[in-house]
């Protein structure tokens, strides 16, 4: 009797049919590396209550909490920011994005029921997109291995994981930044694999990116020209990639074209103030990344590439040269040019579709290693990995931040306009749109109102015994009174008349018209009445029915052809030959996760044992110390001049001057600085003086006791005579004038007088 003999059968993967292959693939071990590195850069917005006080994020979350409470209303699209403009009301939903803050809503109102939590995880959740859809996008046509790389890339640069989120505080750049990566997988998949959701997954992405950032938007869709040239597919696919796109503009129509076609009916007031412009220079490109102080209450932005930027895309030249990795090439020169356009136009947002495009170049340098260290095949991605983390290190080091703020009620938005600090629900140098005449005069009847919770807009002091108004509820877009009155009575409504307000008397439309002095509402009853229902709405215009339409009909072709696919390809099956993530790599890559975690718990985390911060105030590092006091709680502490002592006529003279609160500040003090003779400091005309501003580009009123403020300035030497001279610094209360009686006095610290001119201690010569 024979016995059974062992068949060696080996399977083909290539002969397998579609469903066995489904069914044999692996777990994509890579979106899981990415998402925990992600999430561990992300850990200030989990571990830190409340948000940052000193830059963009609060106006976002109090814009948030005004897109909330208008969608608590019923309000599907909000359009009115009521407690704008000392609670008058402007239409900023209407021309500003709605997708971040909209987001945020959205998440507080279905999970979090605390709005500064829910921006704190979209702020969490964008770096966690990022990183996984830049993996997705690079994993298909480069690898798994490639794309662990890009991906780390992007979300560990300077400008992505620090400067977007934690300094400039920018909500919308950073679901951007995001959405980015994200268009550009969808239509990579639509132009190699063309399955039945993808198109329908391209024109979402892309009216998503539209809806949250237009000009990022337009840079976008560019980048999706260029993957379709340089990816080869049939002329169908190439029309559907278009139509999608075409049909996610149709989408967002919603709120581009209203903003577009209503632009002019609105007066756009410039800003309170303006933080410090960010500035580009070559040299900062390539200049290491400073680490936070803890210290420092203004971060100002750093626009550079850091040590990570520049090695790995130096690597990923080499690559492009020695090995042809032609695609990532194409995407390493367009982040060049993008820099480049950067530079020139001085315009931040492009550095971040630079940092995404040498990310994606910059995996090729995975190639090159491979081709080089052949047999350390296995170690090569985990050392990588350590080598970024390690040239990103200040990226993870976040800032901290006390949890000051309680409330973000309409009351609280008033009073943050009323110190003078703009607009809540606009970021710092966002310009408002608005509709009443100046000047525009509080009124504290509205105050009181919000501040008591029960908003009478038509004010009780104008109302008599032949015209009376019962508030019944006021919401955000709506207010409904009930009205007597005995012959043709005109109501003084204190809300701003925009386009698109209407008044309705039981039901029937009445006359609701801008008072042509203040720009408020006025409604008109014609006849006598008895307890009738006024209602007051923010209703449509027809730029705004036309847009509804556009997006409706977007929203049912994109809908119908994808039920078509469906439907044509039920019994397809779709299988993604791509190279994943082995699960031996996949191991290398946890324990490189689980080390990186344990250093954030230990040196980083608030409360940690040990520290990678540098010393508390070694941004004060090579300053002049001064220690000026002021009689009124600021503190000049040092400075420092950046460009020498010795000039010619026509150079700039660089100082940075360094402040601190000694105790809480009632009023917006403004800084000047200029030139005086070196040999009668306080007798001299001044030379030069720059325009008046809040130091560090912040109000004074909202500065914390005990941290110090950096704040450059730029003196021009042009036009004066040579010779020596000296800085001279005065500080003023300006509303909104500067009067020379508003000028603050310096003692020294021993509480000696000085004057109202402060002159520092360096002489210099111009020639």
């Amino acid at each position: 009797m024979m016995k059974p003999q062992n068949l060696d059968i080996t399977l083909i993967e290539a002969d397998l049919p579609l469903w066995m292959k489904q069914a044999r693939r692996s777990v994509d071990w890579g979106v899981l590396v990415v998402m925990f590195f992600s999430l561990l850069l992300a850990w200030a917005f989990f571990l830190q209550e409340g948000l940052p006080h000193n830059n963009a994020t609060q106006n976002y979350a109090y814009m948030a909490y005004n897109y909330r409470e208008s969608l608590r209303e019923g309000v599907i699209y909000p359009r009115w920011s009521a407690p704008a403009v000392y609670g008058y009301g402007a239409p900023i939903p209407n021309y500003y994005p709605p997708g971040a803050p909209y987001t945020a809503a959205a998440l507080d109102l279905l999970f979090f029921d605390d709005t500064l939590l829910a921006v704190r995880m979209v702020y969490a959740l964008s770096l966690i997109t990022a990183g996984v859809m830049t993996y997705v996008f690079v994993m298909r046509w480069a690898g798994a291995g490639a794309g662990v790389i890009a991906a780390l890339l992007y979300v560990y640069s300077p400008y992505v994981g620090l400067t977007v989120p934690h300094v400039i505080g920018d909500l919308p750049d950073i679901m951007a930044l995001a959405l980015l990566p994200a268009v550009l997988w969808a239509a990579n998949r639509v132009l190699l694999l063309n399955h039945s959701m993808d198109a329908i997954w391209l024109a979402g992405l892309f009216a998503a990116l539209i809806l949250t950032d237009i000009p990022f938007a337009i840079l976008t869709g560019g980048l999706a020209i260029i993957l379709m040239c340089i990816t080869p597919a049939n002329r169908g696919r190439y029309i559907l990639l278009s139509m999608a796109m075409l049909c996610g503009v149709g989408l967002a129509s919603i709120y581009w074209l209203p903003a577009w076609l209503e632009h002019g009916l609105v007066r756009w007031q410039p800003p309170a103030y303006e933080p410090l412009p960010a500035s580009i220079t070559l040299s900062g490109l390539f200049a290491p990344l400073r680490r936070i102080d803890l210290n420092a209450q203004i971060n100002h932005p750093q626009i550079t590439l850091g040590y990570l930027g520049i090695s790995f895309s130096l690597l990923a030249a080499l690559a492009v040269y020695q090995l042809r990795r032609w695609k990532q090439g194409v995407f390493l020169f367009i982040g060049v040019v993008l820099l480049l356009i950067c530079l020139w136009t001085q315009q931040i947002w492009v550095m971040g579709g630079a940092v995404f495009c040498l990310s994606v170049g910059g995996s090729a340098a995975l190639s090159l290693c491979e081709q080089l260290l052949k047999t350390q095949h296995r170690v090569i991605l985990p050392l990588l990995l350590l080598g970024i983390l390690a040239l990103s290190f200040p990226a993870w080091l976040s800032p901290r931040w006390e949890a000051d703020l309680d409330t973000l009620d309409p009351a609280t938005q008033i009073n943050y306009e009323i110190e003078g600090l703009g607009v809540a629900a606009l970021p710092p140098g966002a310009d408002l749109p608005l509709t009443l005449n100046e000047p525009i005069t509080p009124s504290t009847t509205l105050i009181t109102g919000y501040q008591t919770g029960q908003v009478i807009r038509i004010p009780p002091a104008r109302l008599t015994g032949d015209r009376q108004a019962n508030l019944l509820f006021s919401r955000t877009h709506s207010d409904r009174y009930q009205v007597s009155t005995r012959s043709l009575t005109r109501f003084d409504v204190l809300r701003a008349y925009a386009p698109g307000w209407y008044a309705t008397l039981n039901n029937r439309q009445v006359s609701l018209d801008p008072d042509p002095q203040t720009g408020l509402m006025v409604v008109t009853i014609p006849e006598a009445t008895t307890n009738a229902n006024l209602e007051i709405n923010y209703g449509s215009t027809p730029q705004r029915d036309l847009a509804r339409f556009i997006s409706l009909t977007s929203l049912l072709l994109i809908l119908l052809f994808t039920v078509i696919r469906l439907l044509r390809d039920e019994t397809r099956v779709f299988y993604d030959d791509v190279q994943l993530l082995l699960v031996e790599d996949a191991r290398l890559l946890g324990l490189i996760c689980a080390g990186f975690g344990l250093v954030i718990l230990l040196f980083v985390v608030p409360g940690a044992p040990y520290t990678l911060y540098p010393r508390s105030g070694a941004g004060l590092d090579g300053y002049i110390g001064v220690r000026a006091r002021t009689d009124v709680g600021m503190e000049m502490l040092a400075f420092q001049v950046h460009s020498g002592a010795d000039y010619h006529v026509g150079d700039d003279v660089m100082v940075t001057l360094a402040w601190r609160a000694s105790r809480r500040l009632l009023q917006n003090y403004r800084v000047q600085v200029y030139l005086v003779d070196a040999d009668a400091p306080q007798t001299s005309p001044r030379w030069r003086i720059t325009s008046a501003r809040y130091p560090g580009g912040y109000p004074t009123r909202r500065w914390i006791t005990g941290e110090y403020v950096l704040d450059p300035h730029r003196i021009s030497t042009a036009t004066i005579p040579p010779g020596d001279y000296r800085i001279a610094v005065i500080l003023t209360y300006c509303n909104p004038t500067c009067p020379p009686e508003s000028k603050v006095n310096f003692f020294s610290s021993s509480g000696e007088f000085i004057g109202e001119r402060l002159v520092l201690p360096v002489r210099l010569n111009v020639q």
